[in-house]
């Protein structure tokens, strides 16, 4: 099998990817994120998640290459990963009694033959109605300056959320679905036969 590598430095999408039971390295993309480039969010988070990936083309020259990006976006506007723990503070204020989109991006580039594809995924949250003592002792809980939107639904900052209508797994930083069968269909990597029983 060809290495596949995931361009990444979050701890949470390598244990994600690792799901799939087949081997993999992760790397560092070498690209400069910019979230304020002039198209819409659904481009955006797909034109991050290939800029990551193709960014490893030239250290992994015949590596099938995986790249993500996600955004969380209420009432049109992109939510970044807050500077700091008033503007944290607010971002979750924003959230409040609101149902909002974590939209996350995926790309695969093949090295070889520079093909890729791209695609994303929506999922809907809704939050309860939170008070700003709730968001100030929420942030000194957990690291949240590394997170788009300013909470983690998958730890601590579940226990605002009502609702969530989408894949899981795509909503917490990567769309396993679709990776895995892009591997099948474009790749004839099929995880079921790889896949090791722990």
């Amino acid at each position: 099998m060809r290495t596949i590598v995931l361009a990444s430095t979050s701890k949470r999408r390598k244990e994600i990817f690792s799901l799939l039971g087949i081997p993999f390295v992760v790397s560092a993309p070498n690209y400069d994120e910019d979230n304020n480039l002039k198209m819409s969010p659904t481009n955006l988070v797909k034109r991050l998640s290939y800029e990551k990936a193709n960014s490893l083309v030239d250290s992994f020259k015949s590596a099938i290459i995986i790249g993500s990006d996600t955004l969380v976006i209420n009432k049109g506007a992109v939510l970044p990963k807050p500077k700091s723990e008033d503007e944290a503070v607010d971002m979750l204020m924003s959230l409040s009694d609101t149902t909002h989109s974590i939209l996350t991006g995926y790309a695969i580039v093949d090295a070889i033959s520079g093909k890729n594809s791209m695609g994303a995924r929506e999922t809907q949250v809704t939050f309860r109605k939170i008070s700003r003592d709730e968001a100030k002792s929420y942030i000194k809980k957990e690291d949240v300056l590394d997170v788009a939107g300013a909470y983690d639904h998958e730890h601590l900052g579940s226990i605002f959320v009502i609702n969530l209508n989408g894949d899981y797994f795509s909503s917490i930083g990567l769309p396993l679905y679709n990776i895995a069968l892009l591997l099948k269909n474009n790749y004839s990597i099929d995880v079921l036969k790889y896949h090791v029983k722990k």
